[in-house]
C-alpha cells in the first residue's frame, strides 16, 4: 500500500491489522498452558513476523518515525509471550530473552541493511 508522500503510514497500520488477526488466530492454538512445545510455538510466531515484514526492506526508512516505530512492537509483542509461555506481565526484554527471538524493528532494520 503506497500513498501520494511514500510515507508507509497506511501500509503500517494495514499490516499491523493483519499480524493482530493472525496473532489472534495462532494464541487459539497455543494456550499457555499445555499445546504445542516451545520450537513449535516459535515456527507459529515466525508467521506473524513473516506478516509484519512484508515489504520491509520498502519501508524500513519509516522507522525512523518514532510513532511508527512503536506500532509494530506493540503487535508482535504477543508472539515471544506465547513462545516463552510467561505471563503479560513479563517485560519484553525478558520475554524475548526467553523466546530466543529478536525484537521486530531490529530485524526490520538488519532485512533493510542486507537489501541496501
Amino acid at each position: 500500500m503506497l500513498d501520494h508522500q511514500l510515507t508507509f503510514k497506511e501500509h503500517l497500520s494495514y499490516t499491523g491489522e493483519k499480524a493482530t488477526k493472525v496473532v489472534t488466530a495462532l494464541t487459539g492454538m497455543m494456550p499457555n498452558i499445555g499445546g504445542p512445545k516451545s520450537p513449535r510455538r516459535l515456527l507459529l510466531a515466525r508467521v506473524c513476523s513473516f506478516v509484519l515484514l512484508y515489504a520491509a526492506p520498502v519501508w524500513t526508512k519509516a522507522l525512523n518515525v518514532q510513532a511508527y516505530r512503536r506500532k509494530l512492537p506493540s503487535v508482535y509483542r504477543l508472539s515471544p509471550l506465547r513462545v516463552s509461555t510467561t505471563f503479560r506481565t513479563t517485560s519484553d526484554k525478558a520475554a524475548f530473552a526467553v523466546a530466543g527471538m529478536v525484537p521486530i524493528d531490529i530485524l526490520a532494520e538488519k532485512i533493510g541493511t542486507l537489501y541496501n
